[in-house]
């Protein structure tokens, strides 16, 4: 949580700093024009430099936050209007403590924005929200803003709130006097909120998608041919050599093999039956690397779902190095919601008309409060990095589903990209057809 900033002017530079909280961090910069580079004084030097110590308890930060804006105002540097409005306060007596700034978006404006970090919230997995909820609200004039502000003020203030850092501007004394708590003050509209209250249409929006998705339990080596797991032995018919790439002619890995009849049978039957396999080609010298990983079917892989019939016969081929293998034992259930690149495709009946009443929400905020799960899983909702990246049937050309994601170094020591995210997933129609794909940052 940002709990203050401060910006500077001197002539065209500019020079930031920031407070922020859960951990404490206090970071400055400055930009310059003719310096692209950031600038730091002799004192900031000494804090901030390579290898200085950047952990201090709250108290530490704000006297150095303080002592870092005397300096600068020291050396000439004029605050900028804009950070004049921002107030920050603390409630010490709460566990744990309390924080809450206001401040408006430009000096005087139609709207003031407010982050709070409330005890006691939690997500919808029923975990505590380490994280603020910032909330905006507009108003259709100027008085209206000041007097909603100041009543604001006072109203923490009368809960025990104080002030962190006291400066003399035009909002400092707005709030100081209580008298303002009697009065009846407009509260503006409620345009934005980073939280959904249990019950609002923006949670039951979120609810109406949640699904679930399952966590594997692994333990370390392998297990049976015909078992879940990651790596290890597959099941190959006695017909069958091991699956090669068709381009370096190496033998792929083995990346993972599910037992769909093991499976929880919430998800197991609408698979298919048998064993699952994914194998893929991992040499970074290999010509269709780079380019066949962003592709839906590429051709380095087998993905397939093939039903075993008798003793398998496969045998770790002498020029591959398999990757450390993992048997799934069981599975661990946890609610799922669709990520914020989702929310857009989301057009049935029960959708539109929810999301008709939602507030708007901060998509970032939002999520951790209904997560979408990284890490490998079954089901549920895709984790995406960038944009949602569905692949179409090449049969029917229909949207496919999410079967399994593989996340960068969960269960297999390899990284998808720039620490990607990569995605299993098959045709409702032609089950028979699996596709691949990478999100990548």
């Amino acid at each position: 949580m940002q709990l203050a900033q401060r910006e500077f002017t001197r002539g065209e530079r500019r020079w930031v700093i920031d407070l922020i909280i859960n951990p404490v961090q206090v970071s400055c910069y400055e930009s310059d024009p003719q310096n692209p580079s950031p600038c730091y004084t002799e004192f900031e030097e000494e804090q901030f430099g390579a290898g200085k110590k950047q952990s201090w308890t709250l108290e530490e930060a704000c006297a150095l936050f303080e002592e870092l804006i005397r300096r600068r105002e020291a050396d000439g540097w004029v605050e900028d209007e804009r950070t004049e409005s921002i107030r920050c306060f603390h409630h010490p007596d709460r566990s744990p403590p309390a924080y809450w700034t206001i401040r408006c978006s430009d000096s005087w404006s139609d709207s003031v924005e407010e982050e709070s970090s409330p005890a006691g919230e939690t997500g919808a997995n029923g975990e505590p929200m380490k994280r603020s909820r910032v909330q905006r609200w507009e108003f259709d004039d100027e008085e209206e803003v000041r007097s909603w502000y100041a009543f604001e003020v006072a109203r923490r203030l009368s809960e025990g709130y104080i002030e962190l850092f006291r400066r003399s501007s035009e909002f400092s004394e707005l709030g100081s006097d209580l008298a303002i708590l009697s009065e009846t003050v407009d509260s503006g509209e409620l345009v934005a909120d980073s939280y959904a209250e249990p019950g609002s249409p923006t949670a039951l929006w979120m609810e109406h998608h949640r699904r679930p998705a399952w966590k594997p339990v692994t333990v370390e080596g392998d297990g049976p041919d015909t078992a879940s797991k990651f790596s290890g032995l597959p099941w190959l018919s006695g017909a069958e050599d091991w699956p090669e790439c068709p381009a370096c002619r190496g033998p792929m890995q083995l990346l993972v093999q599910l037992a769909l009849d093991t499976l929880p049978p919430e998800i197991g039957p609408s698979l298919g039956e048998g064993l699952l396999q994914f194998f893929a080609c991992l040499r970074t010298e290999c010509e269709l690397s780079d380019e066949n990983f962003m592709k839906p079917y590429p051709k380095n892989q087998v993905r397939r779902i093939i039903r075993p019939v008798g003793a398998g016969r496969a045998v770790i081929p002498e020029n591959l190095t398999p990757l450390p293998p993992k048997l799934i034992t069981g599975w661990t259930v946890r609610d799922d919601y669709p990520a914020p690149e989702e929310w857009r495709l989301l057009k049935d009946k029960e959708s539109k008309r929810l999301q008709k009443k939602c507030i708007p929400f901060d998509a970032e905020d939002l999520s951790i409060q209904f997560p979408t799960l990284p890490q490998d899983k079954l089901g549920g909702w895709p984790y995406w990095i960038q944009r949602e990246e569905y692949p179409k049937c090449e049969i029917c050309k229909q949207r496919m589903r999410i079967v399994f994601q593989l996340d960068s170094g969960d269960n297999l020591p390899h990284r998808w990209g720039c620490n990607g995210v990569a995605h299993l997933t098959q045709c409702l129609t032609h089950k028979e057809v699996l596709a691949f794909d990478c999100s990548s940052g």
